[in-house]
């Protein structure tokens, strides 16, 4: 039936309302709503040749690209999952992805086809390939596929509203993959819940993603608007300049941005019109009360607002620009329709938006999700109005720039670094990053503590680059409990940051 909750009706929405309308930016590239339609079409007929069923589930292995707007609509039209890879991931990172997810086919963009191919073989998945051009590839072209193919409206609305519009790769505490499964229910909630505190009619001046599309922002943050039919102009990076030069040209209403990413653009002297922006937003970490100030000072006139939110719930929690100052470090009420609670100072949520569990890993779905409710990790505290502010994490997952990494799996990757006889990773706070991945190292007797420098040198081609030290410390020895042995990471992040003075 049409009135499905299915996230592709909102591209068929968009562009059966507003065909010519600008749909989309990235660099000179630009694509009108009709022209995105037409594309997700003509590659689902291609998925289709290839054997994509519904149900089946897709990786994605590509760089940024408007090609990655049709794969991922065409594989909703075919009824499929989708399964969106970092395209920074070492090959040993994305084979244990694509082993853990058992796509039935797995796309490469031409920069990923080597690792891809070997990836292929080894776990025995399909293989398809964007960006050759002429160039011989293994595999299925998907592009010479997709040329071939018709652009018209396909025959039948694929999907079901609780079956898997998404899986979201996320480490656990020992590193190794954790899909979270959002159905189209979900995710179609969240986008049209997107502009509730932005601009709550439809049109409208366009907006700005810093986000990547291989994590959950990058998505959201495309669907909300065009859920509200407005353009979202997607970056070729995440510098100053890239960033306000996109608001000037495309007078964009609506930025935002991490706090890291906000350093940058405060840092920026370059002058450029932001004249046109209603709003500047940040959150997924602690937003200090000094940059609010600067914002403002920054961007006069704008609307500002702060959010919390998890690729499992969507955005939870929300603070608008009313409140900023009176409720410093906070990060607001709950969103409407979603229900938050503290339990033993850990913020609990549950809501229609919430997602469907853990791919594959019922005892991990078991433990964060219990009666509706997501266990986010995350420990608050409430005042008497009900505002709710974060005050660390429960979990040792560190949580760095919207981003999470796992400390077992940094110790593994820099095991054998020479000179070093024990390793622990935990996360220190910080306000640009809300937390920053800190290699504390026991070294060799009279030898010398390594440089940042030298151990994210040591880890590449391993590990994506976020998760790569940015602080190191030395210590005498590492804590760990009688029993078995494991690391008190709660006991080394304590003394790390007393002796910082923090």
């Amino acid at each position: 039936m049409l009135t499905k909750r299915l996230v592709h009706r909102i591209l068929d929405l968009a562009a059966n309302e507003v065909p010519n309308a600008l749909a989309v930016t990235l660099g000179e590239e630009t694509l009108s709503f009709a022209e995105a339609s037409a594309r997700a079409n003509r590659t689902a007929r291609a998925l289709e040749q290839i054997g994509v069923k519904p149900g089946d589930r897709v990786c994605y292995w590509s760089g940024i690209g408007l090609r990655n707007l049709d794969i991922y609509f065409g594989i909703l039209r075919r009824g499929a999952t989708f399964v969106p890879m970092n395209p920074a991931f070492a090959y040993e990172e994305a084979r244990a992805m694509v082993e853990y997810i058992r796509p039935v086919l797995l796309i490469v963009d031409f920069d990923h086809v080597e690792a891809g191919e070997a990836i292929a073989k080894a776990q025995g998945v399909r293989l398809a390939v964007t960006g050759a051009g002429r160039r011989a590839i293994p595999g299925d072209d998907l592009d010479a596929l997709t040329e071939k193919a018709s652009d018209g409206a396909l025959p039948e609305l694929l999907g079901e509203e609780e079956g898997l519009e998404a899986i979201f790769l996320t480490s656990g505490s020992t590193g190794k993959p954790k899909g979270v499964m959002i159905s189209h229910r979900a995710t179609w909630t969240r986008a049209m819940e997107f502009s509730l505190g932005n601009i709550t009619h439809p049109g409208g001046r366009g907006e700005v993603s810093m986000f990547p599309m291989f994590h959950f922002a990058g998505w959201h943050f495309l669907l909300g608007p065009w859920a509200f039919k407005r353009a979202v102009h997607m970056p070729t990076g995440t510098d100053a300049d890239t960033l306000l030069g996109m608001v000037e040209r495309w007078r964009a209403g609506n930025l935002y941005c991490i706090p890291a990413v906000w350093d940058r653009i405060l840092e920026c002297k370059k002058p450029y019109d932001t004249s046109s922006l209603y709003f500047v937003n940040s959150g997924t970490s602690r937003v200090e009360p000094e940059m609010v100030e600067r914002l403002r000072a920054r961007f006069p006139g704008t609307y500002m607002g702060l959010h919390y939110g998890s690729t499992e719930m969507g955005r939870g929690l929300s603070i608008g620009d009313s409140d900023l100052e009176r409720k410093p470090y906070a990060i607001g009420l709950s969103l409407q329709g979603v229900e938050s609670k503290v339990v033993d100072g850990e913020l609990w949520q549950r809501g229609i938006t919430i997602a469907s569990g853990y791919f594959d890993l019922p005892q991990q779905t078991e433990e964060a999700f219990e009666d509706g409710w997501y266990h986010t990790g995350d420990l608050v505290e409430r005042d008497e109005e009900g505002y709710f502010t974060i005050t660390g994490r429960r979990r040792e997952v560190i949580r760095s720039g919207g981003e999470w990494v796992a400390p077992a799996e940094v110790e593994a990757a820099l095991a054998g670094f020479p000179g070093v006889r024990d390793i622990a990773i935990v996360g220190l706070p910080d306000t640009r990053w809300g937390e920053v991945v800190c290699a504390a190292l026991v070294v060799e007797e009279g030898g010398a503590l390594p440089s940042v420098e030298a151990l994210r040198t040591y880890l590449e081609g391993k590990l994506t680059p976020f998760k790569h030290p940015r602080k190191v410390a030395a210590v005498d020895s590492l804590p760990r409990t009688p029993a078995t042995g494991q690391i008190q990471r709660s006991q080394v992040r304590d003394s790390i940051l007393n002796l910082d003075g923090a």
